[in-house]
């Protein structure tokens, strides 16, 4: 697993809350949150450890903005009324800036 992935994964624990939206069992999830019961984020790795890459890979914001665009169209048809981001890299500011971009394109 490379290090983006673990950050991935580390941020992705706080979407447990939605078992219906993660695709996790119920006992995966518990195992999760027991590990991790809302904590301080440095404290998420235990937890993070726990969450398969599949996972991450589907709900993270990677690639080419197509990809986000099609990422957002899924959690849109999904139900999904609202996203968190949290940007990984250099250019921070610049990448909220293009996902807002995105995001509104279609609202």
């Amino acid at each position: 697993m490379s290090a983006p992935t673990d950050t991935m994964k580390e941020t992705s624990v706080n979407i447990l809350p939605f078992p219906g939206r993660s695709r996790m069992s119920d006992e995966l999830i518990e195992a999760v949150n027991a590990a991790y019961s809302g904590g301080e984020f440095q404290h998420a790795k235990d937890a993070a450890r726990l969450i398969p890459d599949e996972l991450v890979r589907k709900i993270a914001f990677c690639g080419t903005p197509a990809q986000a665009q099609e990422k957002l169209d899924w959690l849109r048809e999904a139900g999904v009324g609202a996203v968190s981001v949290f940007p990984l890299g250099q250019d921070r500011r610049g990448t909220i800036a293009r996902f807002a971009e995105l995001a509104l394109e279609r609202a």
